[in-house]
């Protein structure tokens, strides 16, 4: 500001209180600009951290509806996971007979809410048998539909 006007600090008396006050004056706008530098930084920052936040609950969700939670959780905590091994193991692979017929027979679109309904039935009936809070020992793997 001294510049834009012609003055030099230079041109103040050494033991001058105006030399002060424009050197406090200079000093005051100097950490002003680098306060709010910092305010926004800092608010950059935090929204960085809810970004992150939100995409590691997305991931976490992810993780945890693909794979049983023992081992999500030793995943989540970059731990290796261990192998298991199981006495008996039991797999089910299920199919609707006639599927394609019945699509073919209710193509319009009252036959389209048909097969909707239909399919959420059946879906909503494995997913009560598979709920791992009421029975534990029941992993699915893959609902494909």
């Amino acid at each position: 500001d001294l510049v834009s006007r012609g003055l030099f600090i230079s041109d103040v008396p050494l033991h001058d209180a105006t030399r002060e006050l424009v050197l406090m004056s200079e000093q005051f706008e100097a950490d002003y600009k680098l306060t709010r530098n910092l305010e926004v930084l800092t608010d950059k920052l935090q929204q960085t951290y809810r970004e992150l936040d939100r995409e590691k609950q997305k991931t976490d969700r992810l993780l945890y509806s693909v794979l049983p939670v023992s081992v999500a959780i030793e995943l989540r905590h970059q731990r290796p996971v261990a192998p298991k091994r199981y006495d008996t193991v039991t797999l089910l692979f299920s199919g609707i007979v006639g599927f394609s017929n019945y699509c073919a027979s209710n193509a319009d679109s009252e036959g389209a809410m048909k097969i909707v309904h239909l399919l959420n039935t059946i879906y909503t009936a494995f997913d009560v048998l598979t709920d791992p809070k009421r029975n534990l020992n029941v992993y699915k793997v893959e609902t494909v539909g």
